[in-house]
């Protein structure tokens, strides 16, 4: 006969004899499976990965992961949490279908230490991994840069410019009152050649 599809049952006879002639046929029943449907499912996130939670925020700490194969099934599979190797109480986050979403509750996670951690989602046929960071707002990533940095249409101060954007006023404002200055002493200078001289000619 042809070989069963994966998930049917086959039946094998074996047939047995006595000393005495007669035989016992014993019936075995195996279920069908493929080697790699018997590995284990994957399952990656799809939100969340690497993520950071700053302490005092009042929002959780939502996580996705979604299965590789049949995803509706996903949350059918899921079986608990756990992080940096401990099990999670179900009091310290929510999961819902979807393909799993996970929600880390605030109370949970100012519980843990300013660090990064590592969430590992179980299931009945494989796991998901991933990092999150618990950090101060002082702390957060590029917070820093960006407060200082200007806002998109904004226009860029020069350095010689002053606080509200006009030119800072440097040596050279003083050029035209000293060249002003000579050529008064020189003109002064010729006046008073030419006083002396004209004394000089009338004597």
């Amino acid at each position: 006969s042809d070989w069963p599809d994966e998930g049917e049952l086959y039946y094998r006879l074996d047939t047995r004899y006595d000393e005495d002639g007669p035989y016992v046929c014993v019936t075995y029943e195996f279920p069908v499976t493929d080697e790699e449907s018997a590995e284990e499912a994957l399952y990656t996130f799809v939100e969340g990965d690497d993520g950071f939670w700053i302490k005092g925020s009042e929002e959780p700490l939502r996580f996705v992961v979604k299965r590789t194969e049949d995803d509706a099934s996903t949350f059918d599979h899921f079986t608990g949490i756990e992080v940096d190797g401990e099990t999670v109480t179900e009091d310290a986050y929510t999961a819902e279908a979807g393909s799993v979403i996970l929600d880390l509750q605030p109370s949970y996670l100012e519980s843990l230490s300013e660090d990064t951690h590592t969430l590992t989602v179980q299931f009945d046929d494989g796991t998901a991994e991933t990092e999150f960071t618990v950090t101060t707002a002082e702390m957060v990533p590029g917070e820093a840069e960006s407060a200082d940095a200007p806002l998109a249409g904004e226009p860029t101060a020069d350095p010689a410019d002053g606080q509200n954007g006009t030119k800072a006023k440097t040596g050279d404002d003083s050029q035209p009152v000293l060249w002003a200055a000579v050529c008064g002493g020189s003109l002064l200078t010729l006046l008073l050649l030419a006083a002396a001289r004209r004394r000089r000619s009338t004597k």
